[in-house]
């Protein structure tokens, strides 16, 4: 079936019929409506919410361990795990430091114990330095982990999460307090190869090795769970409202594209008439069929006329009947023939030969413009006179 003789014309838009054919797909409207909505709001409990439980978290974090410090000197940073946080985990690690006390036994004041007070202090703000947290933090910024979302971290609230005591006068133990076990490993793994490069460069230290790789010591993060149903809720309705709109716009595009014929003006853009629109309601399509038989028995020049279907699409036996029993009762001596459709036989175009005029039957929402334009041609290539085009089946006018 060619369509390139048919000429394009510029048709314009019905949104009425356009809204009319939204809704009459309203259940899948609302179904896409509501499943994006659930799946906003589920997105909202298991993401948005889960990012407002860590800040949270994180938040608890600092503050803990800000607690345990002391600004006079006596000691910088202690961990001894005052209180275990919910939702965290603690990773731990042990380094050996072998100090070398001839950089400050020129001072007198200090006995051994004040010596070693004073190392151990040296070494404590040294494992925290701040170009050390900045590059810690400038480097698990860049990773993604699992389960810890789009979540960043400063190097003042890095400062926090490490926690730093010893046990002995050699043996320094750090521990990172985070809500990603992967996380903290890599915080610890970081923290304790920083330190251990750089150890050379300090005029107070000697010498130092691992004893204890950094190792998860308790994890509880899996307790971090969805955030506050309200704001699931808020999320999940901005879901549905884009979801509809979503969907309005792909029916809007099909029934823009689709080109199916609805209204007399669609019949109206192939030069032809509507001689009637049959609804699909059982009283108004029998006034209806009265209303048309009525106008086709006015054609008194006429004894035959082919009811012609577009497409396979249309069924005209219902119609044909109907309007036969009216012809009756309006004493009409009209003959209605039958033929298979336009689009896929010429029967049509052989019937028409003893017909003195032709109807096109098309099918609301069915059957397409250009397929009637196609019946138009050729029909008229009978030469018979194209009394118009009945729309059947219509859910609306």
């Amino acid at each position: 079936m060619e369509y390139n003789n048919i000429e394009e014309k510029e048709r314009e838009i019905n949104f009425r019929q356009c809204l009319l054919y939204i809704w009459e797909h309203i259940v899948p409207v609302l179904v896409v409506t509501v499943l994006f909505g659930a799946s906003f709001c589920g997105y909202s409990l298991l993401k948005q919410g889960k990012s407002k439980a860590i800040n949270q978290t994180i938040k608890d974090i600092v503050t803990q361990n800000r607690s345990a410090y002391y600004p006079d000197g006596s000691k910088t940073v202690i961990n001894t795990e005052r209180k275990k946080l919910d939702k965290t985990c603690i990773i731990r690690g042990e380094i050996f430091i072998d100090y070398d006390f001839s950089s400050i036994e020129g001072n007198s004041n200090l006995d051994y114990s004040a010596m070693v007070a004073r190392l151990q202090q040296d070494a404590l703000l040294r494992m925290v330095g701040d170009s050390t947290l900045k590059t810690i933090a400038e480097n698990v910024n860049k990773k993604e982990y699992t389960g810890l979302g789009d979540n960043k971290i400063t190097s003042e609230q890095l400062r926090w999460f490490i926690n730093i005591s010893f046990g002995g006068a050699n043996v320094m133990q750090y521990s990172v307090t985070d809500v990603c076990t992967e996380r903290a490993l890599d915080i610890g793994k970081q923290l304790s190869d920083a330190f251990v490069k750089e150890a050379s460069t300090y005029e107070t230290i000697d010498s130092v090795r691992i004893l204890e790789e950094p190792d998860i010591f308790s994890d509880d993060t899996s307790s971090i769970s969805s955030g506050s149903l309200k704001s699931a809720i808020k999320l999940g309705a901005v879901g549905a409202v884009i979801g509809f709109i979503l969907v309005c716009g792909v029916y809007f595009l099909i029934f823009v594209f689709a080109d199916y014929v609805r209204v007399s003006a669609d019949v109206d853009y192939t030069d032809l008439n509507t001689i009637g629109i049959l609804p699909q309601k059982e009283k108004m399509r029998s006034n209806e069929i009265k209303r048309i038989a009525y106008n086709l028995s006015l054609h008194n020049a006429t004894s035959k006329m082919l009811v012609a279907p577009v497409d396979k699409k249309s069924n005209t036996s219902l119609f044909i009947e109907s309007v036969k029993a009216e012809f009756e009762n309006l004493k009409s001596n009209i003959t209605l023939i039958d033929s298979d459709n336009i689009i896929d036989s010429a029967d049509a175009s052989i019937k028409a030969n003893d017909a003195d005029a032709i109807i096109l039957f098309a099918t609301f929402g069915k059957t397409r413009v250009k397929d009637i334009e196609f019946a138009r041609d050729e029909m008229k290539k009978t030469g018979k006179n194209i009394v118009g085009v009945i729309i059947n089946n219509a859910k609306h006018k």
